[in-house]
């Protein structure tokens, strides 16, 4: 086992010498990864904006709530006051 693998690297480091590294530069994907990288930052930014717009939905939606809760509370602390001091009631 030893041996072969002793074998092994001798043979990688010896044919490494006669054998070139290439890199083959293919435009295409050159493109497509430009495109992708625009895509990204495309997608990121109406990520952004739909977070916004929820939050700005959700702040809007408690503030409609909290003044819907405040005219119930005068409603019913003046029809209390209208029953209290009504005479036609008692």
């Amino acid at each position: 086992m030893l041996a072969g693998a002793s074998l092994f690297l001798v043979v990688g480091h010896v044919l490494r010498k006669y054998t070139p590294e290439t890199v083959i530069r293919v435009p295409e994907i050159i493109q497509i990864a430009q495109e992708k990288v625009t895509l990204r930052a495309v997608c990121e930014a109406a990520q952004k904006r739909r977070r916004d717009a929820h939050a700005d939905k959700a702040q809007i939606e408690a503030s409609k709530q909290c003044f819907i809760t405040e005219k119930v509370a005068l409603f019913q602390s003046l029809r209390r006051r209208w029953d209290e001091t009504n005479p036609l009631s008692q």
